[in-house]
C-alpha cells in the first residue's frame, strides 16, 4: 500500500489547500489506527482468513474509489475505507503469523515478515512515485489490484479456522492491564511517530 505515498496529487487535482489536505491525510492516518482495537475485537470472534479477505477487499475497493473520485467526500470515503480494510486485517493477520509460528522459530518468523514488509515500506514509495508522474489513477487501481491479489492468496493459502478459541474475559481489557504491554507501548511509540514521514524521505528520481 505505499504505493500510495505521493498522495498529494489527488488532493491537489481537487483543490484542497494546505489546511484540508493536512486534514485529510490526518484521517487516513487515523482511520486504521483509531479502528484497530475494535476491528481486533472482530477478528477474536470470526475466522482469521475471512477477516483478512474482507479487509483486503474493502482496502482494494477504497484504493480504486480514489483513481476515481472528483470530490472531497469521495475523497474522504475513500480514505476511510482504505483504512477501515487495514484495521480489520492487520490484527487478524498477525494473530494468524502467531498461530502459524506455533512449533517454529518464531523469531526467525516475525523477523521475514518484518523483512519483507520493510521491503515493500522502501520500495513502494519510489514505485509509486514513478507511477504517479504519468496518472495517480494508475497508482490507485494498482494498489487495488495487488489487495484483490492478496484476496485470492488468503483465500488459497491461509488455513481456515480461527487462531485461538474467543476469550472469556474481554481480550481489549487484559492488554490495557498488562504491564509488559503498557512498557512496549511506552518505549515502542517514539518509533512510531517516525512512520508516517518515512516514505517521503525516499528520493523520487
Amino acid at each position: 500500500h505505499e504505493l500510495r505515498s505521493p498522495f498529494a496529487t489527488p488532493t491537489a487535482g481537487l483543490g484542497l489547500g494546505r489546511s484540508p489536505s493536512g486534514g485529510h491525510g490526518g484521517l487516513r492516518r487515523a482511520a486504521p489506527t483509531g479502528l484497530m482495537p475494535v476491528a481486533g475485537l472482530i477478528a477474536d470472534r470470526v475466522d482469521d482468513r475471512r477477516a483478512i479477505s474482507i479487509g483486503v477487499l474493502i482496502r482494494a475497493a477504497g484504493f480504486a474509489m480514489l483513481g476515481t473520485v472528483q470530490s472531497t467526500p469521495g475523497l474522504v470515503l475513500a480514505s476511510v475505507l482504505t483504512g477501515l480494510g487495514g484495521a480489520l486485517f492487520h490484527p487478524a493477520s498477525y494473530a494468524a503469523y502467531a498461530a502459524l509460528a506455533q512449533g517454529r522459530d518464531r523469531v526467525r518468523v516475525y523477523a521475514t515478515r518484518e523483512m519483507v514488509s520493510n521491503l515493500g515500506f522502501v520500495v513502494g514509495p519510489v514505485v509509486g512515485g514513478l507511477v504517479a508522474g504519468l496518472n495517480f489513477a494508475y497508482v490507485s487501481w494498482t494498489a487495488a489490484g495487488l489487495f484483490v491479489l492478496a484476496f485470492f492468496v488468503t483465500v488459497i493459502r491461509l488455513p481456515a479456522g480461527p487462531s485461538a478459541p474467543p476469550p472469556q474475559q474481554s481480550s481489549l481489557q487484559r492488554v490495557l492491564w498488562s504491564p509488559r504491554f503498557l512498557r512496549s507501548s511506552v518505549t515502542s511509540t517514539p518509533l512510531r511517530l517516525l512512520v508516517p514521514p518515512l516514505p517521503r524521505c525516499v528520493p523520487f528520481p
